[in-house]
C-alpha cells in the first residue's frame, strides 16, 4: 500500500474547512470584480454544504450570493430549496420573489409561476387554524396584481376567490368585501357597482364624456391599481366630422356614419 493511499484510510475530508475556504475565495473574486470565478466558487461551496454537511441554510446563503452576482433564476430556485430544506419557508418565498422579478420581463409564464410558489409556500406555513396568514394574503396580493397586468383573468379570479376565502376565515369580513365585491350582497348598491355600470354604458354608447365621468369616480381610484391603470387607458372612437353634400344642403346619405362598434380591450373585456 501506497503512502497516499494509507493517509487516505486514516484521514477523511474537512469539507467545513474546504466550504469556508470556497466562501472566502468567493469573497476575494467579488472584491476584484471577477463574478464569473465569485459565481462558481459560491456554487461549489454551496453544493459542499447542501449534499456534505447538510447545512442547508448556509448552502441557501451560498446559492443567493451567486444569483445576486449572476442575476440567474436557477441558483434563487436551488437557495429557495435550500431554504425550504432547512425549515426557513420565509427566506425560501423570498428567493422566489426574486426568481419571478428575473423573469417578468423575459419569461412572464415562468414569473407567473414563481409568484403561485411564493402563495404556496406561505399558505404551507400559514395558520391552519385560521387559513393562512397575513404573508399569505400579502402574497396573493401581489400575484393577483400581476395576473391582472397579464390580463390573465381566469387566474386571477382564482387567485381572487382563494383570497377571500382566506379573509372570511380570519374573520374579515369588511376585507372580503373589498377583495371579491362580485360576492357580497351590498355590492349591487355600491358606488363601485356604479362606477362599473356607468363605464359600461358609456363604452356601449361611444360616449366619451360619460366614461370620463364614470372612470373619474372617487371609489376608482381605490381599487386594485391594474383596474385603475385599465379604466384609465379606456378610449372610444371618435365620430368623424360630416362631410357637406354637394349646394350645400347636407342629405341622409351625407350624414355622419356612426363610429364604428369599439373593440372591447382593457377593462371594456374585464366588464363586458
Amino acid at each position: 500500500m501506497s503512502m497516499v493511499e494509507e493517509a487516505r484510510d486514516h484521514f477523511s475530508p474537512d469539507y467545513l474547512v474546504a466550504a469556508l475556504e470556497l466562501s472566502q475565495a468567493a469573497a476575494c473574486f467579488q472584491s476584484a470584480s471577477l463574478n464569473d470565478q465569485a459565481a462558481k466558487a459560491w456554487l461549489k461551496a454551496a453544493e459542499l454544504r447542501k449534499t456534505n454537511l447538510r447545512d442547508f441554510q448556509g448552502a441557501a446563503r451560498n446559492f443567493e450570493s451567486a444569483g445576486q452576482l449572476m442575476h440567474n433564476p436557477e441558483h434563487y430556485k436551488s437557495a429557495a430549496d435550500s431554504y425550504l430544506a432547512a425549515g426557513k419557508a420565509d427566506q425560501a418565498a423570498r428567493a422566489w420573489t426574486r426568481v419571478a422579478g428575473i423573469l417578468a420581463k423575459t419569461d412572464p409564464e415562468g414569473a407567473t409561476d414563481a409568484y403561485r410558489k411564493v402563495v404556496d409556500i406561505y399558505r404551507a406555513d400559514g395558520d391552519v387554524k385560521h387559513g393562512g396568514n397575513a404573508y399569505a394574503l400579502e402574497a396573493l396580493r401581489v400575484y393577483q396584481d400581476w395576473l391582472l397586468s397579464r390580463h390573465e383573468l381566469e387566474k386571477w379570479l382564482e387567485a381572487s376567490k382563494e383570497s377571500s376565502t382566506l379573509l372570511e376565515a380570519a374573520g374579515l369580513y369588511a376585507s372580503t368585501h373589498k377583495e371579491l365585491l362580485a360576492r357580497v350582497n351590498g355590492f349591487l348598491a355600491s358606488e363601485e357597482m356604479a362606477a362599473g355600470e356607468g363605464m359600461v354604458i358609456a363604452y356601449r354608447n361611444n360616449d366619451a364624456e360619460a366614461l370620463q365621468d364614470a372612470v373619474n369616480k372617487n371609489c376608482v381610484k381605490f381599487l386594485p391599481i391594474e383596474i385603475v391603470k385599465i379604466a384609465k387607458s379606456l378610449k372610444v372612437a371618435e365620430l368623424p366630422s360630416p362631410s357637406p353634400s354637394p349646394g350645400g344642403n347636407p342629405g341622409p346619405e351625407n350624414d355622419a356614419t356612426d363610429a364604428a362598434e369599439p373593440t372591447p380591450e382593457g377593462l371594456g373585456a374585464l366588464l363586458l
